[in-house]
Order: C-alpha cells, then sequence, then structure tokens
C-alpha cells in the first residue's frame, strides 16, 4: 500500500514539474522591439517625464546587424511614456534585455523612488540593470551619440560598469543592489556619473565620479578621485586595482598596481557616540616609476611605501569628512558595522543614523607594502 502512495505521489510531481517547464515570458525576438538602454528626464514646461530608449530590431535575415534606433516619448508616469511608445514603434517594447537606465540630475535630486518603483514592478527588467546618473543637458539625447567600438550605447555603457574596479573612478549600481541599500538604514546609495566627453570622433559617453544620495535624494557629487577613495572604504576595490603617487620634493610619479586591499572597520560607543576606527591594509606592485634613482632597494622602498599611505589616508580622511559635512550621509555602509557591532546603541539611536554619522569621530591607519617590481628589479639607467 505505501509503494502505491509513493508511485502516485511520484507521478504527481512529474506531472506538475513538467507543466511548469518553459519561458515564462517567451516571445518571439524578430517580432519584438528590444530595449537595450533607456533614460528618464523631467520636460520643465509641462513636469511631465520623458522617456528615451536606444531600442533594437531584427530585420528577419540571419547575419544582418539589427536596426537600432532611439525613441523619445512622454508620459505623467514612466509606464504611461512605456505605453505611449506604442504609436510610434507600433507595438510594446520587450524589456527582458535592457542593460542600462540613466536617471538626470533634476530627477535624482528630486528622488529617484519614481524611477525605482517603474523598473522594480516589471516582470521583463532584470535586477542586473544597471542605475547611473547624468547632467540634465545630456538627457533625453545620451543615446543618440555614435559609439565608435560597440553598436549600441548601452553595451557599451554595460562593458563600462563590467569593468569598474579595474579604473576605481566611478561606481557600478546594479538594480538589486540598489533595492537593497535603499530598504536598509545603514548606508546611503553610490550612482555612478555620466558624461559626454569630445574625443577625436566626435562625442562619446564617459563614467567619472559617483552621485551621492540621502534616501532617495541626490545631494552632491563625488569627483574621480574621491569615488576611488570611497570604493575602497566600503570594500569594492579589492585588487588588481591603480594607485598613483604624484611628484614630491622626496618621491617621483609612481604608479602601484594594488594585489590584495582589505579594509576593516571597528566601532565602539563612548559617552553614547559612535566612534570608528579604519584601518586600510594593502600590497602592491609598481607598474611605473619615473625615476633613475633607485627606489626599489628595502631602505627607499620603505619612502615608496610610507608616501603612499599617507597620500591615501589623507584621500580617505577626506572624503569621510566630506560626506559627514557637505552631505550628512553615509555613503560609505558604516551604520550596517554599526548595527551588527552595537545592536544595543543601535536600537537606541534616538535618531536617524546618517545624523549621529555627521557627529561621528572617525580615524584612519593606512599600511601599504611593495611586493614586487614587475619585470624590472631595478630603475632604468641612463648614459651620460
Amino acid at each position: 500500500m505505501k509503494r502505491i502512495k509513493r508511485f502516485f505521489l511520484a507521478l504527481m510531481m512529474i506531472c506538475l514539474i513538467s507543466g511548469s517547464c518553459g519561458c515564462w515570458n517567451y516571445k518571439d525576438i524578430e517580432e519584438a522591439f528590444v530595449v537595450l538602454g533607456a533614460g528618464a528626464s523631467i520636460e520643465k514646461s509641462s513636469g511631465d517625464l520623458i522617456l528615451s530608449a536606444e531600442v533594437a530590431k531584427s530585420l528577419g535575415e540571419k547575419d544582418v546587424t539589427p536596426l537600432l534606433r532611439v525613441e523619445t516619448v512622454k508620459g505623467q508616469t514612466l509606464f504611461d511614456a512605456a505605453r505611449n511608445a506604442v504609436s510610434i514603434v507600433g507595438s510594446k517594447m520587450y524589456w527582458g534585455h535592457a542593460l542600462t537606465f540613466i536617471i538626470s540630475e533634476d530627477i535624482a535630486k528630486d528622488g529617484i523612488i519614481q524611477v525605482l518603483d517603474f523598473l522594480n514592478r516589471q516582470t521583463q527588467i532584470r535586477s542586473q540593470l544597471y542605475i547611473a546618473v547624468a547632467p540634465n543637458d545630456a538627457l533625453p539625447g545620451i543615446y543618440d551619440v555614435k559609439d565608435p567600438i560597440h553598436q549600441s550605447n548601452a553595451q557599451h555603457l554595460d562593458d563600462l560598469f563590467e569593468s569598474y574596479e579595474n579604473i576605481g573612478i566611478y561606481s557600478k549600481a546594479p538594480l538589486y543592489s540598489v533595492m537593497h541599500t535603499m530598504t536598509e538604514s545603514g548606508g546611503s546609495l553610490l550612482l555612478p556619473v555620466l558624461k559626454l566627453t569630445e574625443s577625436i570622433t566626435g562625442q562619446i559617453i564617459t563614467a567619472e565620479g559617483a552621485a551621492a544620495f540621502r534616501g532617495q535624494k541626490m545631494v552632491g557629487k563625488l569627483t574621480a578621485d574621491e569615488t576611488h577613495s570611497a570604493l575602497i572604504l566600503k570594500q569594492e576595490l579589492k585588487n588588481h586595482f591603480p594607485v598613483t603617487l604624484k611628484r614630491t620634493a622626496s618621491v617621483p610619479n609612481t604608479s602601484l598596481e594594488i594585489i590584495r586591499a582589505e579594509t576593516t572597520v571597528d566601532s565602539r560607543i563612548r559617552e553614547n557616540q559612535p566612534e570608528l576606527d579604519i584601518s586600510v591594509k594593502m600590497e602592491g606592485d609598481i607598474v611605473e616609476l619615473q625615476s633613475t634613482a633607485d627606489f626599489i632597494s628595502k631602505d627607499n622602498k620603505k619612502i615608496l611605501e610610507s608616501a603612499f599611505a599617507e597620500m591615501l589616508k589623507t584621500q580617505l580622511t577626506a572624503v569621510i569628512k566630506k560626506a559627514q559635512s557637505e552631505f550628512r550621509s553615509d555613503i560609505f555602509g558604516f551604520g550596517t558595522i554599526v548595527h551588527i557591532q552595537q545592536p544595543g546603541f543601535w536600537d537606541n539611536m534616538g535618531k536617524p543614523w546618517h545624523d549621529v554619522f555627521a557627529d561621528c569621530p572617525v580615524s584612519v591607519s593606512v599600511k601599504i607594502r611593495i611586493t614586487d617590481t614587475s619585470l624590472s628589479k631595478k630603475p632604468v639607467e641612463v648614459e651620460e
């Protein structure tokens, strides 16, 4: 009897599983206008939202490049604008392959919930979609720029964000990470900033710096160097990123490739006020040394290590102070660590963490060890 029951139970499971197989949002790609990238801005005269979208349409022939076009439509909401696009392209746009979504500074300063709510509710949109901010004058026409390498600007931006750790001067913000940060009370958003840059071939889209938020509103910007420091503090840069030391009276221009980086944050409570101790440890290789002097010997290498450590300590301290005084926002996520380490204090703060962070004493220590000198074990020698 038990064997019979098990047999019928197994049969029912097979039927249920087989019935649920298949693609839940199947769509013939040859018939769809596929959104590769999109952006949102505001029409100041009417207050309507402007949705710009880079879309691709298959021509139905093998080995033929899909037709790319940029559509711009208006609506009271982004969903309204997306549906209004039907009158232009002839069908609903398919969002299942969207790579990027760009938000204008006006919307960012007013509050990005209206954008995130639209994106988060769409069943087609992937959680890996990258979110960025761009100046008002770059939208809605940012996708009209002709990229000299990629077929589409959305593909170009996708490659930029995938490679952000290699340079560290702009952040990366996939939708799932943005939504997680928005629902946490221990940190704030950092979104990458895009801009149009002149090149030999014309205008191209580049990423540099980051937009800092408190809650859903943009409260300021970080420069490229400040973003680099912020990403170190956020522990997003962990290996194979550059650090460059500018020439001083005692050391030459020098570049390191950081092989390993570790940032630790310890908190303590003193007189009902949290204090943070931040320790940064790095190991790196010399990849460029603009000097004929021997800075690779043991004693001179220590001079370089000390100079790099002091420079980074100054930069990290400066970006923390900027976040405290100008933004009054914990863009580094220190609050999450305080929440874990000091749960009793966290539960009885009495005011928002960002206001507590703004007055929080922070100390920074940096230690750098130069582990290798790449292929060259001595400086370039020049005969007089």
